[in-house]
């Protein structure tokens, strides 16, 4: 076995071969993480059903310079990625932080990508670092707070302008146009964005059972847990300023395998594993009570929309019961053992 001895952060490199693959474009990808100016990285590439063809060619390339997940049954990046997470650990032992990237995301020539990222977690301030991409970062849901009853077109292009009336940002951008510059941003409650480039850290894995994306949802929201996770462990969840990296939308299919709409309820919201339902948290007085937020889009009728208890949290923006909120992630937007045993999810560790 590998021996690695210096553990700060492990790259997770998440493809899915279920529609397609983009071998040398995984390729051109991988090249541009090892070019990163940092020890203490390990790359892992965590593949969903990719040919035979693919993993050779990656082998090929990069040998053991990097580790291999293979999963060669369908399952939800949510599920690939808290699985190789936990193999990598059984494997390698514990790192301070696990990056998830997009199969679409690249550093190109920016070899300080990890660095700034680390910066950032080794402050023991966050749960949660998040690396700006240009295309799909939905970083008009970053202000949080409450939607109210406005109704708006469902769009990019409408959330973007009823961002910018609030004071926020828009859907997306285009490269080399960052948004957030200057200072750090901190999400505040209620507040989310998409999932590209994403660094947890370890005690946020130890602390939600060794998972860190949400299992419980067939295809969107998963981003949703995000911000009481971090508020769960008392911790803040920040965008880093002045970084972007380019990111490919929708490179390998999202959702690929699975309805992007629940076939019961004919939507994306609700659309849960093991026939759980979203209104069961929704309509948790406990859960109001803890600060849970759910959906809370502009664009959506307000009985999809789940708005955080103002009351639940301080002045600061910190959760009055953060042992109850995070009980209260850990049971509606993680599957039980039950539901889903890790340890019998088929898997090529190499």
């Amino acid at each position: 076995m590998k021996e690695i001895k210096d553990r700060k952060i492990l790259l997770v490199y998440n493809t899915c071969g279920i529609r397609r693959d983009n071998t040398e474009w995984y390729v051109e990808c991988i090249n541009s993480f090892l070019e990163q100016d940092f020890e203490g990285l390990h790359i892992v590439v965590s593949s969903c059903m990719n040919s035979t063809d693919c993993i050779k060619r990656l082998y090929s390339e990069f040998k053991n310079r990097i580790s291999y997940c293979f999963y060669p049954e369908r399952h939800v990046c949510q599920t690939t990625f808290n699985k190789t997470v936990i193999e990598m650990a059984k494997k390698y032992g514990e790192f301070e932080g696990y990056l998830y990237l997009d199969s679409g995301i690249t550093f190109d020539n920016q070899t300080d990508i990890i660095k700034e990222a680390y910066d950032r977690l080794k402050t023991n301030k966050y749960g949660i670092v998040t690396i700006q991409t240009d295309t799909d970062t939905a970083f008009n849901d970053l202000l949080g707070g409450y939607v109210g009853d406005e109704m708006i077109v469902d769009s990019p292009e409408s959330f973007s302008e009823w961002s910018k009336k609030r004071g926020g940002y828009v859907y997306e951008t285009k490269f080399g146009d960052i948004q957030i510059t200057g200072e750090d941003y901190i999400v505040p409650p209620g507040g989310t964005c998409n999932l590209h480039a994403n660094l947890f850290s370890n005690e946020m894995w130890k602390h939600y059972n060794k998972r860190l994306l949400a299992d419980v949802f067939k295809s969107f929201c998963c981003e949703w847990a995000f911000i009481h996770m971090t508020k769960g462990i008392k911790k803040d969840w920040v965008i880093v300023k002045d970084k972007q990296v380019r990111h490919m939308k929708a490179l390998d299919v999202p959702c690929a395998g699975f309805d992007t709409h629940s076939r019961e309820t004919g939507n994306y919201w609700d659309n849960l594993f093991c026939g759980r339902s979203a209104k069961e948290f929704m309509n948790d007085p406990e859960a109001m009570k803890a600060g849970l937020g759910y959906h809370n889009h502009p664009n959506v009728p307000l009985d999809s929309r789940m708005q955080y208890d103002l009351n639940a949290y301080d002045e600061s923006n910190n959760a009055k019961y953060p042992e109850k909120l995070a009980e209260i992630v850990k049971k509606y937007f993680f599957l039980t053992k039950e539901e889903l045993d890790y340890d019998k999810i088929k898997v090529v560790v190499a």
